[in-house]
């Protein structure tokens, strides 16, 4: 009998000690998971699943492992083997819905969450992801519902504001992208991501890599021959999400002259809803272009929805240098954006004052068409020496600005200035360019 105690004590510890092992080296696999560790974690999973190929556990993390790590194919797989065995397991239809989703098969995750919710209404990760890959799948009519379904039932939760804020974003709808990541900073200040998100909900950036190329051609009604206007522009984000850069080649030819010019201009965050507009450029002729020129110019948000700007331009022209002193009040609403703004120069003689007023229809967050509208001594930038010799005119300039497979940008303008004492102008401009 003794003897029976015994055996049966060895037999019990020896199972405990299998069973903390086992327990051990499931939270070695989550570990890894959690700290991205992903080989770690598959090999661990592999070795486990070696001697039993059905355990659901380490099947689950294995394919967590798999998907993190964008290794989607082999994520499905052992994910549909697990959905086929636990067709109630909704952590595992929620992950293969969200790598259907990663995979851009929108449609076959749309089917995943839509299964979740039929066994749980409410599974917020489920709503979240419905939400999401509709988004992704470019119905922002259906997310932006969706999303508002959800802050119906929970209007304190600030991921879906953000969220939200995001899609309003990626329709163009800015006005209504900044209410909603504000909303989200407000209810967790703390948040970087949403105070950047904020602050960044302008179109000016955008975190990529783009090249362009533009070409522009201006008739005048007095004989003389077409101006013509070429530039190359590269553009980049800088690291975390400070701003962006451009840097640009320029070129002209007027009046038989033909000038270069080298420039850099960058867009940085500077405060809370606040950005910065620099631009520094430099001709070695300086025939037609200024020996160097620069912008400083910075804008302010307010009321979510407005911006103010105030600025400076200095053109150092060899024979007359010039400074330009730069304004502009704007505001969103819905998908629209339009703006005043005010041009004023210091010179001796002639109206020095202008100014022009300036309409977006925003369709996305990249795709829009604009019109302007403009009075007085020069309503425009002006950028050589014959833009700045015009005294008083009017202007009117409209375009497109859109891409094509998010990718692919082509712009066109048309612009008419009708000059008081000077030729009537007609200018036309195609840009093309690349993103990626």
């Amino acid at each position: 009998m003794r003897k029976m105690c015994w055996f049966l004590l060895v037999v019990l510890l020896f199972y405990s000690v299998q069973g903390l092992s086992a327990d051990e080296t499931k939270e070695q696999a989550l570990r890894a998971i959690r700290s991205q560790n992903y080989e770690q974690a598959i090999t661990i999973c592999l070795e486990q699943l070696s001697t039993n190929p059905n355990d659901s556990d380490y099947n689950f993390m294995l394919a967590q492992a798999y998907a993190y790590s964008d290794r989607w194919p082999q994520a499905l797989g052992i994910l549909e083997r697990v959905i086929d065995a636990h067709p109630e397991n909704t952590d595992v239809l929620l992950l293969w819905s969200r790598v259907q989703s990663w995979n851009r098969e929108y449609q076959t995750a749309t089917l995943g969450y839509t299964k979740v919710l039929h066994m749980d209404p409410d599974n917020i990760e489920a709503l979240m992801g419905l939400a999401e890959t509709t988004s992704w799948a470019g119905d922002y009519a259906r997310a932006i519902e969706l999303y508002g379904n959800m802050l119906h039932h929970d209007p304190s939760n600030p991921e879906i504001y953000y969220r939200l804020g995001r899609v309003y974003t990626w329709s163009g709808n800015y006005a209504k992208a900044r209410e909603n990541f504000k909303m989200a900073a407000k209810l967790d200040p703390g948040n970087q991501e949403y105070q950047k998100a904020m602050s960044a909900s302008h179109p000016q950036f955008r975190n990529r890599f783009e090249v362009r190329y533009q070409h522009r051609i201006e008739s005048l009604d007095d004989q003389r021959d077409d101006y013509t206007d070429q530039s190359f522009v590269f553009l980049f984000a800088t690291p975390g999400e400070k701003g962006t850069f451009l840097i640009k080649a320029n070129q002209t030819r007027r009046l038989k002259e033909r000038d270069n010019q080298f420039g850099i201009e960058f867009y940085p965050h500077l405060w809370k809803g606040s950005y910065g507009f620099f631009d520094f450029n430099l001709s070695s002729k300086a025939l037609l272009y200024p020996k160097t020129s620069y912008v400083a110019e910075v804008y302010q948000t307010f009321w979510s929805s407005a911006e103010l700007s105030l600025g400076y331009r200095r053109m150092n022209f060899e024979q007359n240098p010039v400074s330009i002193y730069l304004g502009s009040l704007g505001y969103y609403f819905g998908h629209f954006y339009t703006y005043l703004r005010l041009y004023y120069s210091d010179e001796q003689s002639g109206n020095s004052f202008s100014w022009s007023l300036n309409g977006r229809r925003y369709f996305t967050q990249d795709n829009y068409v604009f019109a302007t509208v403009g009075q007085g001594s020069r309503p425009f930038d002006v950028t050589t020496i014959d833009d700045f010799f015009i005294t008083q005119s009017r202007f009117f300039q409209a375009g497109v600005i859109w891409y094509f497979f998010r990718r692919i940008r082509l712009e066109f303008r048309i612009q008419v200035t009708n000059e008081r004492d000077g030729p009537d102008r007609s200018a036309f401009q195609l840009s093309s360019g690349y993103r990626w």
